[in-house]
């Protein structure tokens, strides 16, 4: 994966405990500037899987602070122009902007 060779993200095994935002389809609140402080102190996560298959994936520090990005479009060459399907970058890109880190987005 790119972001992470050249250090903008780091891959955590399943079982790991993450303290940051975690994006998954399940959450009821979206990412919002109310999140800032959290995703700055503790970061922001998304799960490298299908959401079609997310119930299938076991991880256990999702509930804390699942969140949820609004209705974006996708803008990645497979799935341009769609909804909902975003690749991980685009959607960890999505969370840092909605959260009030604009410059950081990029």
């Amino acid at each position: 994966m790119v972001l992470k060779r050249f250090g903008f993200l780091e891959t955590l095994p399943v079982q790991a405990k993450f303290k940051g935002v975690v994006l998954t389809p399940a959450a009821k609140q979206m990412v919002s500037e109310a999140d800032r402080d959290l995703i700055l102190e503790n970061g922001v996560c998304v799960i490298d899987c299908s959401w079609a298959f997310f119930d299938s994936v076991k991880v256990k520090s999702v509930k804390k602070h699942e969140r949820i990005l609004p209705n974006l479009l996708a803008a990645n060459q497979i799935n341009y122009g769609k909804e909902f399907k975003l690749n991980c970058a685009e959607a960890l890109a999505a969370a840092v902007w909605l959260a009030g880190f604009e410059a950081r987005a990029h």
